[in-house]
């Protein structure tokens, strides 16, 4: 049932686009589309979800939606892409730490992730946030422990 909405959902997506009426709701829509598709995060065309938040910069502007192209960009182009694209973002943005913490870990950079991923758990919005940053701190630093 599940593939069966998945695909109507992008069939009405597919005709609002031909219609040239692109908007932010589209844009959202045309991600979320992509990462149905996709079975794994490693099958995700995350090129394509790039240019899906390239549009949505376009459209609206929000920094929520340039965080997550920062992420979008570090699976696509490589860590290192993704910290210069998180470079050029506000630090006090909400889960932008956390954003930071997960693209050193992608890069290598163990420790800094570590700390990252607890000063981003204390600033966490809410509890389950929260718990999870300090595991994936808590994780990183026994594997640094050895």
């Amino acid at each position: 049932m599940g593939h069966r909405l998945i695909a109507e959902g992008v069939e009405i997506l597919q005709a609002a686009l031909a219609r040239d009426r692109l908007r932010e709701y589209q844009a959202q829509a045309a991600i979320a589309a992509l990462h149905a598709d996709a079975r794994t995060a490693a099958e995700t065309d995350w090129v394509q979800i790039v240019e899906w938040y390239d549009e949505l910069v376009r459209l609206t502007g929000s920094p929520v939606h340039r965080l997550n192209r920062a992420v979008a960009v570090g699976e696509a182009d490589g860590a290192r892409a993704g910290l210069a694209a998180l470079a050029e973002l506000d630090p006090g943005l909400p889960r932008y730490t956390a954003v930071a913490a997960y693209l050193h870990e992608r890069d290598g950079d163990l420790p800094t992730a570590a700390r990252l991923y607890a000063e981003a758990a204390r600033a966490a919005a809410n509890l389950p946030e929260r718990d999870h940053l300090n595991r994936q701190a808590a994780r990183l630093n026994a594997e640094l422990r050895g």
